[in-house]
Protein backbone atom coordinates (compact mmCIF):
# COMPACT_ATOMS: atom_id res chain seq x y z
CA UNK A 1 0.00 0.00 0.00
CA UNK A 2 1.25 3.48 -0.86
CA UNK A 3 0.31 6.34 1.41
CA UNK A 4 -0.52 9.60 -0.30
CA UNK A 5 0.41 11.70 2.75
CA UNK A 6 3.65 12.55 0.95
CA UNK A 7 1.61 14.67 -1.47
CA UNK A 8 -0.10 16.77 1.20
CA UNK A 9 2.53 19.49 1.40
CA UNK A 10 0.97 22.70 2.56
CA UNK A 11 -2.44 21.22 3.32
CA UNK A 12 -4.00 22.67 6.45
CA UNK A 13 -7.38 21.22 7.30
CA UNK A 14 -9.98 23.24 9.17
CA UNK A 15 -8.02 26.26 7.97
CA UNK A 16 -8.92 29.73 6.87
CA UNK A 17 -10.57 29.59 3.44
CA UNK A 18 -11.61 32.59 1.39
CA UNK A 19 -15.02 31.92 -0.14
CA UNK A 20 -16.59 33.85 -2.99
CA UNK A 21 -20.11 34.21 -4.28
CA UNK A 22 -20.85 31.40 -6.70
CA UNK A 23 -23.86 32.81 -8.54
CA UNK A 24 -23.08 35.59 -10.97
CA UNK A 25 -25.54 38.32 -11.90
CA UNK A 26 -25.34 40.04 -15.28
CA UNK A 27 -23.66 43.41 -14.95
CA UNK A 28 -22.60 42.79 -11.36
CA UNK A 29 -18.84 42.72 -10.89
CA UNK A 30 -18.75 42.65 -7.11
CA UNK A 31 -17.88 39.56 -5.10
CA UNK A 32 -18.85 38.64 -1.58
CA UNK A 33 -15.71 37.77 0.35
CA UNK A 34 -15.79 35.87 3.62
CA UNK A 35 -12.81 35.53 5.92
CA UNK A 36 -14.61 33.23 8.32
CA UNK A 37 -13.29 29.78 9.07
CA UNK A 38 -15.24 27.25 7.01
CA UNK A 39 -15.12 23.49 6.64
CA UNK A 40 -17.10 23.37 3.42
CA UNK A 41 -14.08 22.46 1.27
CA UNK A 42 -11.97 20.68 3.86
CA UNK A 43 -11.26 17.00 3.43
CA UNK A 44 -10.73 14.03 5.74
CA UNK A 45 -7.12 13.43 6.72
CA UNK A 46 -7.04 10.28 4.59
CA UNK A 47 -8.95 11.61 1.59
CA UNK A 48 -6.12 10.81 -0.85
CA UNK A 49 -4.85 7.67 0.88
CA UNK A 50 -5.47 4.02 0.15
CA UNK A 51 -7.70 3.36 3.14
CA UNK A 52 -7.18 0.09 5.03
CA UNK A 53 -9.93 -2.43 4.35
CA UNK A 54 -11.35 -0.47 1.41
CA UNK A 55 -11.48 -2.07 -2.04
CA UNK A 56 -10.51 0.14 -4.96
CA UNK A 57 -10.89 -0.39 -8.68
CA UNK A 58 -8.24 -1.19 -11.25
CA UNK A 59 -6.29 1.06 -13.60
CA UNK A 60 -6.11 -0.04 -17.24
CA UNK A 61 -3.41 1.28 -19.56
CA UNK A 62 -4.81 1.56 -23.06
CA UNK A 63 -3.66 2.81 -26.46
CA UNK A 64 -5.79 4.82 -28.88
CA UNK A 65 -5.00 6.31 -32.27
CA UNK A 66 -4.31 10.04 -32.39
CA UNK A 67 -5.23 11.64 -35.73
CA UNK A 68 -3.28 14.76 -34.71
CA UNK A 69 0.09 13.05 -34.30
CA UNK A 70 -0.68 10.10 -36.61
CA UNK A 71 0.30 7.48 -34.06
CA UNK A 72 -0.87 5.54 -31.03
CA UNK A 73 -1.06 7.33 -27.67
CA UNK A 74 -1.46 5.87 -24.20
CA UNK A 75 -4.06 6.69 -21.59
CA UNK A 76 -5.02 5.42 -18.14
CA UNK A 77 -8.58 4.28 -17.44
CA UNK A 78 -9.50 4.23 -13.75
CA UNK A 79 -12.30 1.76 -13.17
CA UNK A 80 -14.57 1.96 -10.15
CA UNK A 81 -14.75 -0.74 -7.54
CA UNK A 82 -16.76 -3.76 -8.74
CA UNK A 83 -16.81 -2.50 -12.32
CA UNK A 84 -19.53 -4.44 -14.13
CA UNK A 85 -19.96 -4.31 -17.90
CA UNK A 86 -23.67 -4.93 -17.48
CA UNK A 87 -23.87 -1.54 -15.75
CA UNK A 88 -23.01 1.87 -17.20
CA UNK A 89 -20.97 4.63 -15.59
CA UNK A 90 -20.45 8.38 -16.00
CA UNK A 91 -16.97 9.46 -17.10
CA UNK A 92 -14.50 12.08 -15.86
CA UNK A 93 -11.63 13.10 -18.15
CA UNK A 94 -8.52 14.27 -16.25
CA UNK A 95 -5.95 16.68 -17.70
CA UNK A 96 -2.46 17.19 -16.26
CA UNK A 97 -0.30 20.30 -16.25
CA UNK A 98 3.16 21.10 -17.57
CA UNK A 99 5.65 18.19 -17.59
CA UNK A 100 2.91 15.67 -16.79
CA UNK A 101 1.87 12.64 -18.77
CA UNK A 102 -1.02 10.22 -19.16
CA UNK A 103 -0.04 8.44 -15.92
CA UNK A 104 0.30 11.58 -13.77
CA UNK A 105 -3.05 11.18 -12.04
CA UNK A 106 -2.18 7.60 -11.16
CA UNK A 107 1.01 8.86 -9.52
CA UNK A 108 -0.76 11.44 -7.37
CA UNK A 109 -3.52 9.09 -6.24
CA UNK A 110 -6.60 10.08 -8.25
CA UNK A 111 -8.04 6.56 -7.94
CA UNK A 112 -8.05 6.88 -4.15
CA UNK A 113 -9.26 10.49 -4.11
CA UNK A 114 -12.23 9.72 -6.35
CA UNK A 115 -13.27 6.48 -4.66
CA UNK A 116 -12.98 8.07 -1.21
CA UNK A 117 -15.15 11.00 -2.31
CA UNK A 118 -17.73 8.60 -3.79
CA UNK A 119 -17.76 6.59 -0.55
CA UNK A 120 -17.83 9.60 1.78
CA UNK A 121 -20.73 11.30 -0.02
CA UNK A 122 -22.56 8.29 -1.47
CA UNK A 123 -22.07 9.46 -5.05
CA UNK A 124 -22.36 7.36 -8.17
CA UNK A 125 -19.22 5.40 -9.09
CA UNK A 126 -17.29 6.87 -12.02
CA UNK A 127 -14.85 5.89 -14.71
CA UNK A 128 -11.92 8.32 -15.01
CA UNK A 129 -9.58 8.74 -17.97
CA UNK A 130 -6.23 10.50 -17.99
CA UNK A 131 -4.15 11.08 -21.11
CA UNK A 132 -1.15 13.06 -22.31
CA UNK A 133 -2.43 16.56 -22.99
CA UNK A 134 0.73 17.79 -24.73
CA UNK A 135 0.00 17.16 -28.42
CA UNK A 136 2.74 17.86 -30.94
CA UNK A 137 2.24 16.77 -34.53
CA UNK A 138 5.94 17.48 -35.15
CA UNK A 139 7.08 14.92 -32.59
CA UNK A 140 8.75 17.42 -30.26
CA UNK A 141 9.16 17.27 -26.49
CA UNK A 142 7.89 19.78 -23.92
CA UNK A 143 11.46 20.92 -23.25
CA UNK A 144 11.76 22.05 -26.89
CA UNK A 145 9.39 24.98 -26.35
CA UNK A 146 9.02 28.13 -24.32
CA UNK A 147 5.88 28.43 -22.22
CA UNK A 148 3.77 30.20 -24.83
CA UNK A 149 4.71 27.66 -27.51
CA UNK A 150 4.11 24.85 -25.03
CA UNK A 151 0.65 26.20 -24.25
CA UNK A 152 -0.21 25.98 -27.95
CA UNK A 153 0.74 22.30 -27.89
CA UNK A 154 -1.64 21.74 -24.98
CA UNK A 155 -4.39 23.64 -26.81
CA UNK A 156 -3.89 21.21 -29.70
CA UNK A 157 -5.37 18.33 -27.70
CA UNK A 158 -8.92 19.43 -28.58
CA UNK A 159 -9.40 17.44 -31.79
CA UNK A 160 -8.10 14.19 -30.33
CA UNK A 161 -10.18 14.44 -27.15
CA UNK A 162 -13.44 15.01 -29.01
CA UNK A 163 -12.89 12.85 -32.07
CA UNK A 164 -10.59 10.04 -30.91
CA UNK A 165 -10.32 9.53 -27.16
CA UNK A 166 -13.97 9.91 -26.12
CA UNK A 167 -15.23 7.66 -28.95
CA UNK A 168 -12.62 5.04 -27.99
CA UNK A 169 -13.66 5.07 -24.34
CA UNK A 170 -17.35 4.86 -25.19
CA UNK A 171 -16.70 1.93 -27.53
CA UNK A 172 -14.49 -0.10 -25.18
CA UNK A 173 -16.04 0.62 -21.77
CA UNK A 174 -19.54 0.60 -20.34
CA UNK A 175 -20.18 4.34 -20.22
CA UNK A 176 -23.13 6.63 -19.89
CA UNK A 177 -23.03 9.27 -22.59
CA UNK A 178 -24.33 12.82 -22.91
CA UNK A 179 -23.24 16.00 -21.15
CA UNK A 180 -25.12 15.06 -17.99
CA UNK A 181 -22.82 12.02 -17.70
CA UNK A 182 -19.50 13.49 -18.85
CA UNK A 183 -17.13 15.68 -16.83
CA UNK A 184 -13.69 17.16 -17.40
CA UNK A 185 -11.16 18.46 -14.87
CA UNK A 186 -7.51 19.41 -14.76
CA UNK A 187 -4.81 21.38 -13.02
CA UNK A 188 -2.62 24.25 -14.25
CA UNK A 189 -2.42 24.02 -18.07
CA UNK A 190 -4.83 21.09 -17.80
CA UNK A 191 -7.22 23.38 -15.93
CA UNK A 192 -7.08 25.87 -18.79
CA UNK A 193 -7.83 23.13 -21.31
CA UNK A 194 -10.65 21.75 -19.16
CA UNK A 195 -12.38 25.13 -19.05
CA UNK A 196 -11.87 25.59 -22.77
CA UNK A 197 -13.12 22.13 -23.76
CA UNK A 198 -16.16 22.28 -21.49
CA UNK A 199 -17.35 25.70 -22.61
CA UNK A 200 -16.43 25.10 -26.28
CA UNK A 201 -18.17 21.72 -26.32
CA UNK A 202 -21.08 22.19 -23.93
CA UNK A 203 -22.94 19.46 -25.80
CA UNK A 204 -20.24 16.97 -24.72
CA UNK A 205 -19.28 18.06 -21.19
CA UNK A 206 -21.67 19.04 -18.43
CA UNK A 207 -19.23 19.50 -15.54
CA UNK A 208 -15.83 21.17 -15.26
CA UNK A 209 -13.21 21.38 -12.53
CA UNK A 210 -10.28 23.78 -12.92
CA UNK A 211 -7.59 23.52 -10.28
CA UNK A 212 -5.25 26.54 -10.43
CA UNK A 213 -5.96 27.05 -14.14
CA UNK A 214 -3.66 28.98 -16.47
CA UNK A 215 -5.39 32.01 -17.98
CA UNK A 216 -6.26 32.81 -21.57
CA UNK A 217 -9.45 30.88 -22.28
CA UNK A 218 -11.44 34.10 -22.47
CA UNK A 219 -10.66 37.79 -22.09
CA UNK A 220 -11.46 38.42 -18.43
CA UNK A 221 -10.73 42.14 -18.76
CA UNK A 222 -7.79 41.86 -16.37
CA UNK A 223 -5.09 42.66 -18.91
CA UNK A 224 -3.40 39.32 -18.30
CA UNK A 225 -0.80 38.01 -20.72
CA UNK A 226 -2.09 35.70 -23.46
CA UNK A 227 -0.21 32.46 -24.14
CA UNK A 228 -0.33 30.13 -27.12
CA UNK A 229 -0.82 31.01 -30.79
CA UNK A 230 -4.58 31.59 -30.96
CA UNK A 231 -5.12 34.58 -28.72
CA UNK A 232 -8.01 34.05 -26.34
CA UNK A 233 -9.45 30.62 -27.05
CA UNK A 234 -13.08 31.73 -26.87
CA UNK A 235 -14.75 35.10 -27.52
CA UNK A 236 -17.08 34.36 -24.59
CA UNK A 237 -17.71 31.40 -22.31
CA UNK A 238 -21.47 31.23 -22.74
CA UNK A 239 -23.43 32.84 -25.55
CA UNK A 240 -26.71 34.54 -24.72
CA UNK A 241 -29.18 31.80 -23.99
CA UNK A 242 -26.45 29.16 -24.20
CA UNK A 243 -25.94 26.20 -21.89
CA UNK A 244 -23.86 26.60 -18.76
CA UNK A 245 -22.09 23.65 -17.16
CA UNK A 246 -24.15 21.89 -14.52
CA UNK A 247 -21.19 22.30 -12.15
CA UNK A 248 -18.19 24.60 -12.53
CA UNK A 249 -15.59 24.45 -9.74
CA UNK A 250 -12.41 26.52 -9.57
CA UNK A 251 -9.84 26.38 -6.78
CA UNK A 252 -6.40 27.85 -6.25
CA UNK A 253 -3.79 28.01 -3.51
CA UNK A 254 -3.47 31.14 -1.41
CA UNK A 255 0.28 31.28 -2.13
CA UNK A 256 0.20 30.05 -5.73
CA UNK A 257 2.73 32.31 -7.53
CA UNK A 258 1.59 31.30 -11.01
CA UNK A 259 -2.17 30.81 -11.26
CA UNK A 260 -3.85 32.44 -8.27
CA UNK A 261 -4.58 35.61 -10.21
CA UNK A 262 -5.84 33.79 -13.29
CA UNK A 263 -8.18 31.70 -11.13
CA UNK A 264 -9.55 34.86 -9.50
CA UNK A 265 -9.90 36.48 -12.93
CA UNK A 266 -11.97 33.57 -14.22
CA UNK A 267 -14.23 33.79 -11.17
CA UNK A 268 -14.65 37.54 -11.61
CA UNK A 269 -15.55 37.04 -15.27
CA UNK A 270 -18.09 34.34 -14.46
CA UNK A 271 -19.69 36.42 -11.73
CA UNK A 272 -20.06 39.40 -14.04
CA UNK A 273 -21.47 37.27 -16.87
CA UNK A 274 -24.06 35.36 -14.87
CA UNK A 275 -22.23 32.02 -14.90
CA UNK A 276 -22.93 29.95 -11.81
CA UNK A 277 -19.77 28.54 -10.32
CA UNK A 278 -17.93 27.54 -7.17
CA UNK A 279 -14.70 29.33 -6.39
CA UNK A 280 -12.55 28.95 -3.31
CA UNK A 281 -8.98 29.41 -2.14
CA UNK A 282 -7.09 26.78 -0.20
CA UNK A 283 -3.87 27.02 1.82
CA UNK A 284 -1.06 26.03 -0.50
CA UNK A 285 1.02 26.96 -3.52
CA UNK A 286 0.94 25.53 -7.07
CA UNK A 287 0.92 21.99 -5.77
CA UNK A 288 -0.74 18.60 -5.57
CA UNK A 289 -2.44 19.20 -2.21
CA UNK A 290 -4.54 21.97 -3.78
CA UNK A 291 -5.30 20.00 -6.94
CA UNK A 292 -6.31 16.83 -5.10
CA UNK A 293 -8.50 18.86 -2.76
CA UNK A 294 -10.16 20.26 -5.87
CA UNK A 295 -10.67 16.82 -7.36
CA UNK A 296 -12.22 15.46 -4.15
CA UNK A 297 -14.61 18.42 -3.90
CA UNK A 298 -15.44 18.13 -7.59
CA UNK A 299 -16.21 14.40 -7.51
CA UNK A 300 -18.46 14.79 -4.44
CA UNK A 301 -20.63 17.31 -6.33
CA UNK A 302 -21.18 15.64 -9.70
CA UNK A 303 -23.34 12.82 -11.05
Amino acid sequence: MISRNMYKTGAVLMALVTAFTVTGLPGCKSRTVSNEVTTEYDTPDDYNDERPGVTYGNVDEISYYSPTIGNERKACVYLPRDYDESQSYPVVYLLHGMSGSYSEYNRIGALYVAQNAVDDYNRNPVIMVSFTVFTDADGGQESDYDFSELTAKYDACEYDVINALIPYINEHYSTRTGRENTAIAGYSLGGRESLFLCFAHHDVFGYVGAFAPVGGVVDTGSGERVYGNRGFLLPELVKDGGQQPLVTLIVTGDSDPYCKESAINYSDYMSSHGINHIFYIRPGAHEVSVWNNGLYNFIRRIF
